[in-house]
């Protein structure tokens, strides 16, 4: 049961590098929604970052971006969850969003 899960949040995991992978890629002045769930498996997608330039509205997805004088390293968060499985997809950038790794 538990593999299946994780196969599950898996296929979610790709799904979201896919649409979103080149998205996030280079400077982003604007985003205009993440996705909360998952395309195939409608796993729980939960956006957090760890600076004030960009935020998540976890109800609705909409994205705000801060501008600041200087251009600001920024992590931005996806934690993919369905049942028990999860996995952490992490967006990060010495600009604004730039590439992607994942940590299991």
């Amino acid at each position: 049961m538990y593999e299946e899960t994780l196969t599950m949040v898996e296929q979610d995991r790709e799904e979201l590098l896919e649409d979103y992978g080149d998205v996030l890629k280079g400077t982003v002045s604007v985003i205009d929604r993440l996705p909360l769930a998952g395309k195939v498996n409608q796993s729980k997608i939960t956006w957090q970052s760890n600076s004030t330039a960009v935020s998540v509205n976890p109800e609705t997805g909409e994205v705000t971006i801060t501008r600041s004088a200087f251009p600001q390293e920024v992590t931005l968060y996806a934690l993919i969850v369905k049942g028990r499985g999860n996995v952490l997809v992490l967006f990060h950038s010495s600009g604004y969003l730039i590439g992607f790794s994942v940590v299991f």
